[in-house]
């Protein structure tokens, strides 16, 4: 996963192994302006497959988004 996050995100957008302050752990998170988003390992890599192999721009762009929306949904 962190290569996948690695691809498609900035350095320091996201952080692997993220604690909570309540002690819970997740395997990821997105920093999101003044959010902090969960990723869970378990997110589907049909999009970001999609996204890496297609080689027009603009529609990659458009699977590198729908990808990026899906690491949102997944927690």
């Amino acid at each position: 996963m962190e290569n996948v996050l690695k691809n498609v995100l900035p350095p320091g957008s996201f952080q692997m192994q993220y604690k909570f302050s309540d002690g819970d752990i997740v395997d990821a998170v997105v920093f999101a302006n003044d959010k902090v988003i969960p990723i869970d390992s378990k997110f589907s890599l049909e999009n970001y497959n999609k996204a890496i192999a297609e080689k027009d721009p603009t529609a990659r762009e458009v699977l590198e988004n729908t990808f990026k929306s899906d690491l949102k949904k997944t927690h």
